[in-house]
């Protein structure tokens, strides 16, 4: 069976996962600011992204907004319903019977 942890073994991983998250985050600034500068220096990106990209964005949006209710109450009807159609077959069938 191992031992547990030491306390410097413990500070070592958790600060190698500190230097992960802050590698990790200057990437993305770094990529974030290539991107605002390629959009700077080059106006017809910026123009696509304004034209095509932001209006798609948007309308990705409303079309979920509209979407997913239609598709949540789709989805538990389809499990209720069976369940719906068998009470209303076996009322039927004591209706008929004298």
């Amino acid at each position: 069976m191992s031992e547990p942890p030491t306390f410097v073994e413990r500070a070592e991983e958790e600060l190698s996962w500190a230097g992960l998250a802050v590698a990790g985050t200057i990437r993305v600034a770094e990529l974030a600011l290539i991107a605002v500068a390629a959009l700077i220096f080059v106006p017809p990106l910026l123009i696509l992204a304004v034209v095509v990209i932001v209006p798609a964005v948007v309308l990705a949006a409303l079309v979920s907004v509209i979407a997913l209710p239609v598709l949540v109450v789709r989805h538990f009807h389809r499990h209720r319903a069976e369940h719906a159609h068998h009470r209303v077959r076996r009322l039927a069938a004591l209706v008929r019977t004298p």
